[in-house]
């Protein structure tokens, strides 16, 4: 047995992402959905009941004296550059999570949040315990631009988020809204690549960057003084493990710092490689959250368990290639 293959083994899984359908209605600037084409035939509902063999799979392995689940396992996550509350199912996977007791967070564009999911959520407030709302501005015309939604949206987005602030407030810091831009903090355009991250080729320079007053700062402080009851916080930003160096790239940054060093594992909310486990709405399992495309696949809930998965020689196998592929282009790798 390959030293790999026992430290998969040895491991235990403690979280799972699952993505029950698989296209974004938003094309927002900084993410890939704006540029590469989701894959066609992911882009459908994944079936109420396989979501359900998942979770018994995975409980019943949390549950063996030897199981390859955590024993505090208990929430699993629900994106993949999606958009989780178009899912046709969304209140029986809400059901689920009540019946297994399994927490999940809500990650949304917001503008599906509407009235009713609101209230649908706060219904099951025993199971839905975190909103991460990705809202890149609070001005019409520059949130139609940076989201790709029209402009038409705004209003509907708006009422949205004022709804959800008076009624899932009791969810305190765990209402969180995240303001995805940039500044200087996050994106530089000299040549000391002192901040990782550098516009590519396509970037938008009239982005107006400056620290104080820039677009970034001045949409982070628009955002606070409209929604106090929010956990708001001023994101940076990645390259998707270089899937979008046309629009901005931590490429050069990393092959400078990590000239003839090997990856050896992964440090984006723990080990991907270890710790997670990824499927998409066929039911696919996949190695990682910044796989776009899905180019590291190893298994298929429809036909196999977590047990005939994790470990398996086409897991192995795709470890390794990752290792030597979409992990050297990732800034949450872990060199040495």
């Amino acid at each position: 047995m390959s030293q790999l293959k026992r430290k998969i083994l040895s491991s235990k899984i403690q979280r799972i992402q699952i993505d029950p359908f698989g296209y974004c209605n938003a094309k927002c600037w900084f993410c890939p959905v704006k540029y590469i084409e989701q894959p066609e035939n992911t882009r459908v509902h994944i079936p109420i009941e396989l979501i359900e063999k998942i979770f018994v799979n995975m409980i019943e392995e949390r549950n063996k004296p030897n199981g390859l689940v955590h024993p505090s396992f208990d929430t699993f996550l629900t994106a993949h550059y999606n958009e989780v509350l178009l899912y046709r199912d969304f209140e029986k996977l809400l059901e689920l999570g009540r019946k297994y007791k399994l927490k999940t967070f809500v990650l949304s564009n917001g503008v599906a949040l509407s009235k009713q999911k609101v209230d649908l959520i706060k219904e099951y407030k025993d199971v839905v315990t975190h909103i991460g709302l990705n809202v890149p501005a609070f001005e019409r015309k520059i949130w139609a631009k940076r989201s790709g939604f029209t402009e038409d949206h705004f209003d509907r987005l708006i009422s949205n988020l004022r709804y959800a602030s008076d009624h899932l407030d009791y969810l305190g810091g765990s209402l969180q809204m995240h303001v995805n831009g940039v500044d200087y903090s996050h994106i530089s355009f000299d040549d000391s690549q002192s901040n990782k991250l550098v516009g590519g080729d396509q970037f938008d320079h009239t982005m107006n960057l400056d620290p104080g007053t820039g677009e970034h700062q001045r949409q982070y402080q628009f955002a606070r003084m409209l929604f106090p009851k929010f956990n708001i916080s001023k994101n940076g930003l990645m390259d998707r493990a270089g899937y979008i160096t046309n629009i901005m790239s931590n490429q050069e940054w990393l092959k400078t710092t990590t000239a003839g060093k090997k990856v050896v594992g992964c440090g984006n909310w723990g080990d991907r490689i270890t710790e997670w486990i990824h499927v998409n709405s066929l039911g696919e399992t996949f190695l990682c959250c910044n796989d776009y495309n899905f180019d590291y696949k190893y298994g298929d809930f429809n036909t196999q368990t977590i047990r005939e998965m994790w470990g398996s020689d086409q897991h192995i196998a795709m470890i390794e290639r990752a290792l030597d592929g979409i992990c050297t282009k990732c800034v949450a790798a872990k060199f040495e």
